[in-house]
């Protein structure tokens, strides 16, 4: 790689080049903290004041594409041609056009303006701050409203460094110590022969601008290989961006790093995040890119469903039980299953295995880490973490039903090991730790999933949850009882809101008398609260323990999933 460096000023950067952003670059994304410190540089600093690197590739003659630095670059254009505005307020046109021939100069080849700061994509809004003129401004996008939000700080911050200023010189003196400070700034390019070669170096220099993610990794290496054949048409750029727009709308957190990561793990080798970027760049080659970047289309759509089961369009009713738990799977907030996960969504969506196995390999996550995470937090190791993505890999990669079988039922087993599970001691101990109250809310949502579960476990038709609240036995208004034992899961039960209301804060034998035919009436109510002579911490103990064993050893047991 032939790698050329100057130190340059600014003025001889805008005069030497014609600058173009590449496609596969992030639209402008500096806020106000950027903004601001970029100012405080400018207007403080000593003469040639250094603020990084720029990264360029040979585009076309006279024109370099920009891979890092299109940040400090956009900024820096937008200030000039708020300063050009500036200076033209106050009368100064001869400064004005001087700033415009470092925004708008003419070419050796064609003798025509071109604008020093090109976009492959274009921006309607950039080339009208550009072009200086009156004129209503144009209807800005998504990825041009950071852009007008700095030009309109940068504007105002301006007219602040001018304002309270009568003497019309002393205001021209100002703006012109602001444009040689602009114009001084140093910063260090690096040239380079092509496209390929910056994207090497834009994924390890990164001076001035955001951190790098490993999405800009990634979408720049497949970017710079899947070159559009028209800019009006560019499909790799559509496809990417439907990703994201998909993922931005989500009632789910969906962080594009995390996916790509959980991605990768359900079909290639296992690694860390942090080596995802410089692992995709050589793997995937020119011939795979299109074929991988169809993968993440694919996965994304899967994915969304795992976190968000409504984004599917319909649920049949055997499939229920799957929604359930990926529904659970959120409460639990668990991440080191998903790779296994997506690999066995996708391969059921795919027609690679059936309901059955689907069932097996998706219940099974969902009682473990209910078991294991959910109640007993259980400390995670990356063992679990590898032995996921492995069986997400091999799943992927199977090439027959009975192969593909044989991992799902190989990870169940595996789960299903007493040496990954606490004991039935564990377990209950833990499980009456559980608290549900106004006082204490932390675990609301955990405790309303368990009383739901074991209401539908014992109804024998659907219940509708909408209708039904939650009910302490012993009342929250207590003044004899300590709140933490009213909020216990074992004081807890579901019912009909209508139910409730009739309960009201009556004592506990009116409350079992009418609690008993509410379930002759088809209202699932326990044993251990029909028969209880009296309530109080000691039943509620017992209770909770009970509980605790039925959830153990049959709710949530993993020997107990259908198909086994």
């Amino acid at each position: 790689m032939k790698v050329k460096s100057d130190d340059r000023t600014i003025i001889e950067v805008l005069r030497s080049y014609y600058l173009r952003i590449p496609r596969f670059q992030r639209p402008y994304e500096w806020e106000d903290v950027e903004i601001d410190e970029f100012w405080e540089d400018v207007t403080t600093a000593d003469s040639d004041y250094f603020i990084g690197s720029m990264v360029l590739f040979q585009s076309t003659y006279g024109t370099q594409g920009v891979v890092d630095g299109q940040q400090r670059i956009t900024t820096i254009t937008a200030l000039l041609c708020v300063l050009r505005d500036k200076f033209r307020s106050v009368g100064k046109d001869d400064q004005a056009d001087g700033l415009q021939n470092l925004i708008e100069r003419a070419s050796e080849l064609d003798n025509q303006k071109h604008f020093v700061l090109q976009h492959d994509r274009p921006s309607k809004y950039l080339r009208y701050v550009q072009a200086g003129q009156s004129g209503d401004e144009p209807a800005i996008d998504e990825s041009e409203r950071r852009l007008k939000k700095a030009v309109d700080r940068l504007r105002n911050k301006v007219d602040t460094l001018c304002a309270g200023i009568v003497d019309t010189q002393e205001v021209v003196g100002l703006l012109l110590k602001l444009r040689d400070s602009i114009l001084e700034l140093r910063l260090i390019t690096v040239e380079v022969d092509n496209e390929e070669d910056a994207t090497v170096i834009f994924q390890t220099l990164n001076s001035r601008g955001r951190d790098l993610e490993t999405a800009d990794l990634v979408k720049s290496h497949l970017f710079s290989i899947l070159r559009a054949t028209n800019p009006q048409n560019d499909v790799p750029r559509e496809k990417w961006s439907g990703i994201q727009e998909s993922f931005s709308i989500s009632k789910a957190d969906l962080p594009m790093d995390r996916f790509l990561l959980h991605s990768w793990l359900s079909r290639y080798e296992y690694l860390a995040s942090a080596d995802l970027g410089k692992t995709v760049r050589r793997t995937i080659s020119r011939e795979l890119a299109e074929g991988y970047l169809d993968q993440l289309v694919a996965d994304s759509r899967f994915y969304r469903e795992i976190h968000e089961p409504t984004f599917r369009e319909a649920w049949q009713q055997e499939e229920r039980p799957i929604l359930d738990a990926f529904n659970a799977l959120q409460i639990f907030r668990v991440r080191q299953p998903l790779p296994w996960l997506l690999s066995a969504w996708r391969a059921y969506g795919d027609k690679q295995i059936n309901l059955k196995y689907a069932r097996i390999a998706i219940l099974a996550i969902e009682r473990f880490h209910f078991i294991a995470t959910a109640i007993s937090s259980q400390p995670s190791s990356g063992g679990v973490s590898k032995m996921y993505a492995a069986h997400a890999r091999q799943l992927s990669t199977a090439n027959s039903n009975d192969a593909r079988y044989k991992i799902v039922r190989d990870l169940h087993a595996k789960l299903s090991d007493d040496s990954r599970l606490p004991s039935l001691d564990q377990f209950s101990a833990d499980f009456a730790e559980l608290r549900y109250s106004r006082r204490y809310t932390q675990q609301q949502r955990l405790v309303l999933h368990i009383l739901q579960r074991l209401y539908s476990y014992h109804s024998n038709i659907e219940p509708d949850f909408k209708l039904l609240t939650v009910e302490h036995i012993i009342p929250q208004a207590s003044l004899t009882t300590p709140p933490s034992a009213v909020a216990s899961i074992g004081n807890l039960i579901l019912i009909p809101r209508e139910l409730n209301e009739k309960l009201a804060d009556k004592n506990f034998d009116e409350k079992r008398l009418i609690l008993d035919d509410a379930r002759k009436s088809g209202v699932y109510i326990d044993d251990s609260i029909i028969s209880a002579s009296s309530w109080g911490e000691a039943e509620i103990a017992k209770r909770s323990r009970d509980m605790a064993e039925e959830a153990f050893a049959a709710v949530w047991s993993l020997s107990t999933i259908p198909g086994l």
